[in-house]
């Protein structure tokens, strides 16, 4: 269909200390070392490969290509920064989503 696109499930920011979390457009407060969290399905048939990039601080932090349909990735983040912003970009046969920023700062 002319209309398929990734779907993101999630993409979250864990404070590993607390156990909170803040999603898509959100702040937190992070007590100690994060991991950011992300799940979804790819296109269904789609060729090629998904990719995965995480942004911190407007610098790839991470990347990933990946296949199978559906993932859950998790990244560790162990210097989370002053004040720090993550942003997810999925890519996906010509499909592209790009998230709104999770703003982090430490507590």
């Amino acid at each position: 269909a002319d209309s398929a696109a990734p779907e993101l499930g999630e993409f979250v920011v864990i404070d590993e200390e607390s156990g909170h979390t803040a999603i898509s457009g959100n702040h937190m407060t992070a007590h100690g070392k994060i991991s950011i969290r992300v799940a979804g399905r790819r296109i269904p048939a789609a060729p090629g490969k998904l990719k995965l990039t995480l942004v911190k601080d407007g610098a790839v932090f991470h990347e990933e290509e990946l296949t199978e349909e559906t993932f859950i990735r998790q990244w560790p983040d162990e210097e989370p920064g002053s004040i720090s912003f993550y942003r997810l970009i999925v890519e996906d046969a010509g499909s592209v989503i790009y998230t709104n920023p999770i703003f982090v700062r430490p507590g």
